[in-house]
């Protein structure tokens, strides 16, 4: 976590943008929604971006976990995928990776209980968007356009990228 309190994400895949726009992050944290019973992450990215795309997968399981300490239960990777079972204190985090032969690729996050987000960065299409379903409806947050390098991103620690190794089996890994 950032000194704001805010998670942290890693710096710019080679495209130089990020996963984890600020002003997504911004709207899905105003609405205080509860803990969810488990959360899912599916990110795909190129061969060379996949460690920043799964650190940035890792930010937002954090944040649609609801929580700040991501374990890494159980792992497996086989050529250009990897499946990760995941424990977010307490709620159960299931991502799944894989690479694209080209583009950069989409990250999509969904927390599941009785109230659902679901949220969709889409690089190649320059969007971010998120929609929250509960008893009372859907609500669709209003979407990013624009994700441009740097000015969508916050700053990251060490923390996820240090998983995200873990996760794609070179721990070394930044």
């Amino acid at each position: 976590m950032s000194t704001t309190g805010a998670p942290e994400v890693p710096t710019p895949d080679s495209s130089g943008r990020r996963r984890f726009p600020r002003a997504l992050l911004g709207q899905v944290a105003a609405l205080s929604l509860p803990r969810p019973s488990a959360v899912s992450l599916d990110v795909t990215a190129t061969a060379a971006d996949l460690p920043a795309a799964v650190a940035d997968a890792l930010a937002w399981c954090r944040v649609l976990g609801g929580a700040r300490d991501i374990r890494v239960l159980h792992r497996a990777s086989r050529g250009a995928a990897a499946l990760a079972l995941l424990d977010v204190d307490g709620v159960t985090a299931a991502l799944s990776v894989s690479t694209v032969s080209s583009g950069s690729g989409v990250l999509r996050g969904t927390s599941l209980g009785p109230t659902r987000t679901e949220v969709e960065i889409d690089l190649d299409a320059g969007i971010a968007s998120a929609r929250i379903t509960d008893e009372q409806g859907e609500r669709r947050l209003p979407t990013v356009w624009s994700l441009r390098a740097g000015a969508t991103s916050i700053d990251h620690s060490g923390d996820d990228r240090r998983l995200a190794g873990t996760i794609l089996g070179d721990p070394s890994r930044p």
